[in-house]
């Protein structure tokens, strides 16, 4: 009953985002908050296990299989989509759509989406975690960091109760996730072959054929499957990366970055705290900045747990200050090299590519590509890129379901 399924969880929304959207923004905020007075402080100095630990994995591979198995999917999807969707329709209306203070203001409301607030969720999660099993020896569970606040109740039904929650929960944010993926990847066949694939018995089958592939790759762990197909989608990525910004307008991208980033760091605990004022702006943050927040809520245990289990060795400050930096960095450049290159096609080809995004996100980071040398080649890297994308997330998250169930 799709109809039904969709107005009942429409409802839910309106409800959710009317009398507690508030609540989105201010608890990723407290969170950043806290964990830099952890980082900052004597408690900074803690292992996430015993004193004399040391990481289990090298640093590289550590990054590679944060970013893989987490939003991987999101900077395809979303990479040019929310950008250029933002110069269409500026956030809060701040700006002139289309005019150069919508195209900074469109990369800070992305950052604002994608960065700090996101991996502030998942480093207290997994920062929790992490000190829970590697320091104290419990399960890797969620039910036992919260004992302090609930006693014995949490080795009882109410424990078990959150543990089954964090379950649900983790599937739902999964299920975003990888219904994105299959998404993006039946679209890019759609390019590549000049066939329409978009259809949901295509979208099964690259589903169906997908899960084969990530089942086997969790089976084998994550020291070996997990690990090296991250650090090989990261270096793929990063090759894509790099070529949009050799062939695209390199210059006016680098000044772009430098602005927006500027503009989001001047203007953080405005834009962090900037509520809807009218029913329009509220639709806009239902459709952009607290789906965000909820989707990196809904997905905060299960990356917690899975990054608990790839930092053990790990101080709180070298958690703290990678977990936060290191990915809000990389996705503020990839959000700018692919997102500024589309504004900048739309703004002086009239590419319309934000027209296409508005309509349907999946065309977005295509029809780039299409503005772009070597697309037909650029563009089986980005399926490529989808497909490994969706393997790791698939496999963190059947790594950390089997280990919650």
């Amino acid at each position: 009953w799709p109809a039904q399924m969709n107005s009942a969880a429409g409802a839910a929304m309106q409800w959710v985002t009317t009398t507690s959207g508030w609540s989105l923004l201010v608890i990723p905020l407290g969170l950043i908050a806290l964990l830099l007075v952890l980082a900052c402080t004597r408690f900074g100095d803690i292992r996430l296990g015993p004193d004399d630990s040391r990481p289990e994995y090298p640093t590289f591979a550590w990054i590679s299989m944060l970013l893989g198995a987490v939003m991987g999917i999101g900077m395809i999807t979303y990479g040019v989509a929310e950008p250029v969707s933002h110069l269409v329709s500026p956030p809060h209306g701040l700006a002139e759509p289309g005019s150069s203070d919508a195209v900074v203001d469109a990369l800070r409301f992305t950052f604002l989406d994608w960065g700090l607030h996101a991996w502030a969720v998942f480093a207290t999660f997994g920062l929790a975690i992490g000190y829970s099993t590697h320091r104290l020896g419990n399960k890797g569970l969620v039910s036992p960091i919260l004992r302090p606040l609930i006693g014995r109740h949490a080795d009882g039904a109410v424990g078990k109760a959150i543990d089954v929650l964090v379950i649900l929960s983790t599937l739902f944010g999964t299920t975003t996730s990888l219904g994105l993926g299959a998404a993006q990847i039946s679209q890019g066949l759609s390019r590549i072959t000049g066939v329409d694939l978009t259809g949901t018995g295509v979208q099964l089958l690259v589903i169906a054929l997908v899960t084969v592939v990530f089942t086997a790759s969790a089976m084998s762990g994550i020291g070996r499957g997990i690990r090296y197909l991250s650090q090989a989608t990261m270096l793929i990525a990063a090759a894509l990366l790099l070529f949009v910004l050799a062939t695209g307008p390199t210059s006016w991208l680098i000044n772009l970055f430098l602005r927006s980033l500027g503009g989001y760091a001047g203007g953080f605990l405005e834009i962090s705290l900037m509520l809807p004022t009218d029913g329009e702006d509220l639709a806009w943050m239902q459709g952009w900045t607290y789906f965000m927040m909820a989707w990196w809520i809904s997905w905060g245990a299960f990356v917690g747990i899975f990054l608990a289990r790839i930092s053990r060795g790990r101080t709180i400050r070298q958690f703290v200050l990678v977990v936060l930096g290191v990915p809000s960095l990389i996705f503020s450049a990839w959000f700018t090299v692919f997102g500024g290159s589309a504004m900048f096609m739309d703004l002086e080809r009239d590419a319309g590519i934000g027209d296409a995004a508005t309509e349907n996100v999946n065309t977005a980071f295509f029809g780039l590509l299409d503005q772009l040398p070597l697309s037909a080649l650029t563009s089986v890297v980005a399926v490529i890129l989808v497909i490994m994308y969706f393997v790791t997330s698939a496999d963190s998250n059947t790594y950390v379901l089997a280990v919650i169930s």
